[in-house]
């Protein structure tokens, strides 16, 4: 059943000693939702995301995950979302790909259950103990994206995640997108990338001079 995911009202946010990037943003997502937002550099777009993943707090406003303020969740509450960085190694925890592989079969067994190492190693094209180090920065975005399959009812936020991936990896996130409604959750991405057609989301937004505009 869709209801709303996320809802921004009157938003206001700023960064220390700089004009606003938003004020009065007003912004509203269904939980099944499929949102692809554009706009030039600097407009705000990972700002936006920060937001909506509760990482910043708006000064003024309302900006609200279930109903719930995004910036107050509970652990519990965060379960239901996937937020991807655009610094694809911020979304990394551990030294090697497995160290993450460990930590998120702690957090989410559920939702890993049939995950197989070979499965992962296989898409990333390296051993999952090849150290971060070691690894091109196409291998760390793909690193940072390789659990989406098996995260299907978690609402992603993805910030340009196509970026330094080689076009197999980017034809297979297409794919992912493509078949993210059959999960009944949502996404909104970021991105500018010809590689995830505006065919692929129910919504295309464009964030310019602090606002959003249907495309």
């Amino acid at each position: 059943m869709n209801h709303t995911m996320f809802e921004i009202r009157g938003l206001r946010f700023a960064y220390p000693e700089q004009e606003p990037l938003f004020d009065g943003l007003a912004l509203e997502v269904g939980s099944s939702g499929r949102v692809l937002i554009r706009g030039a550099n600097g407009a705000g777009k990972s700002t936006l995301l920060r937001l909506l993943a509760g990482i910043l707090t708006p000064q003024a406003g309302v900006c609200l995950i279930s109903g719930n303020p995004s910036h107050k969740l509970t652990p519990s509450q965060y379960r239901s979302l996937l937020y991807r960085d655009q610094n694809s190694r911020a979304n990394l925890f551990g030294l090697t790909p497995r160290h993450d592989l460990e930590l998120w079969q702690l957090a989410a067994a559920a939702s890993l259950d049939g995950c197989a190492p070979d499965t992962l190693e296989a898409g990333l094209g390296a051993s999952l103990d090849t150290p971060y180090t070691q690894l091109s920065s196409g291998q760390i975005q793909a690193c940072s994206l390789l659990l989406l399959p098996w995260l299907p009812d978690r609402f992603w936020l993805l910030d340009e995640p196509t970026a330094g991936l080689d076009a197999r990896r980017k034809q297979e996130l297409a794919q992912l997108v493509a078949q993210k409604r059959a999960s009944g959750c949502g996404l909104i991405v970021v991105s500018h990338d010809p590689a995830l057609p505006q065919e692929l989301f129910d919504r295309v937004l464009i964030l310019e001079h602090g606002t959003l505009r249907e495309a």
